[in-house]
């Protein structure tokens, strides 16, 4: 497990990152997440996300609540701040619909504890439909000898599930008729006879 310490504060607590790059897909959500050791609920905590290398915050958390007031413009609705998380000392980020602008140095900060730690995010671009790919289950291709078998057995389940229940309505019309027509052919005599 990489980690990166970038800094213990004066009251000794240390932020915690990896130092392995996060990686992240073009148009995918992605998690940055950065943990205080020893841990320490957070949640009273004002703690803030930025960009070493921009002006401005990805994300803030101020007195219990997000705060998107200095946020980024690039930024704006597309982060989250998971709150269950901050009791535990941690502070879990996502970025949803990843751009290729978000690559670059992340640092998260807890500034009334004075501690941080920086974090890189690289992003590859999103694969386009030309790109080939390789099948997702090779049984399912057509010249496998169990994909037949396969594509007939769904054949009949199919036709059984719109048969059956035709079926079941015409037989059910038929016992309701045939019901009918024996009440009235079958009258007892004592019915139709005058006293």
């Amino acid at each position: 497990n990489n980690v990166n310490v970038l800094f213990v504060s004066s009251a000794g607590y240390r932020a915690v990152c990896p130092t392995e790059p996060i990686k992240a897909q073009e148009g995918l959500n992605v998690t940055l997440q950065c943990g205080l050791d020893p841990r320490v609920n957070l949640l009273d905590y004002t703690s803030d996300w930025n960009r070493a290398d921009l002006d401005g915050f990805v994300h803030v958390y101020r007195h219990r609540r997000d705060d998107p007031d200095p946020q980024l413009h690039l930024y704006r609705g597309r982060t989250t701040l998971v709150h269950e998380d901050l009791s535990r000392g941690v502070l879990t980020l996502l970025i949803s619909s990843v751009q290729l602008s978000d690559a670059g140095p992340y640092r998260c900060f807890v500034p009334n504890l004075k501690a941080g730690c920086t974090m890189k995010l690289t992003v590859g671009e999103r694969e386009t439909a030309s790109t080939p790919r390789p099948p997702l289950d090779p049984v399912t291709q057509p010249d496998h000898p169990d994909a037949e078998n396969r594509n007939a057995v769904r054949a009949g389940i199919i036709s059984t599930l719109f048969i059956l229940p035709f079926f079941i309505i015409v037989m059910v019309v038929l016992a309701v008729r045939s019901r009918r027509t024996r009440k009235f052919k079958y009258k007892p005599a004592f019915l139709f006879s005058s006293v």
